[in-house]
């Protein structure tokens, strides 16, 4: 089995698992996943967006769109949240007030596309899907993942909301940065959907 199959079957029989534990019985306020009563496709995500995200992704496959369709529009919701502090447009900067974003997305093949460090642009989910749909490229950084950006129609904006500004000079004016050896920082977000 290769590397692509062994993840893609891992994380389904992991997500699986999950939905099939729980019974799908979960009130509607804290459940994590949207489910049509059907019995049809199953949104499950690994972070505490809830129902919004869920349903936008279960209204896009519901509407015709592909499975990737879903996934996208479920994460642009949360890229443009500003009070999501984690990712997105009300993610904090880094210490010299760059905001910089990742995205990655895979296909059902085993296809992915992604961003690391792309700055001024909304929906890296979206470039990401770009990078995977229109490159021979997996991964693109910086200042390439910016020029094939805007190249691709995306436009440029400033990202950095009031509130992430306003963490930020609170932040520069108490901290002695030093950050502790061997601890690491990982924001990320998934969203699976299981057809």
């Amino acid at each position: 089995m290769n590397r692509r199959t062994f993840l893609k079957t891992s994380a389904l029989a992991g997500a699986s698992a999950s939905v099939l534990a729980s019974d799908l019985v979960a009130s509607p306020s804290s459940t994590p996943y949207a489910s049509l009563s059907s019995g049809g496709p199953v949104i499950l995500s690994t972070w505490d967006f809830k129902l919004p995200v869920n349903q936008t992704a279960l209204a896009t496959m519901e509407k015709g769109g592909s499975v990737l369709d879903a996934v996208e529009a479920a994460i642009n919701i949360v890229e443009a949240d500003p009070k999501t502090t984690s990712v997105g447009r009300g993610g904090y900067p880094d210490r010299d007030g760059h905001l910089t974003l990742d995205a990655c997305i895979m296909d059902t093949k085993g296809n992915a596309g992604s961003v690391v460090f792309l700055e001024h642009i909304m929906h890296p989910i979206s470039v990401a899907r770009r990078v995977m749909e229109k490159t021979p490229h997996v991964m693109l950084a910086g200042e390439g993942a910016l020029q094939f950006a805007v190249e691709q129609g995306f436009p440029k904006e400033d990202l950095l909301s009031d509130g992430a500004r306003e963490a930020w000079k609170k932040w520069l004016s108490e901290s002695h940065y030093q950050p502790p050896i061997g601890e690491k920082n990982h924001d990320t977000i998934g969203l699976l959907a299981l057809d």
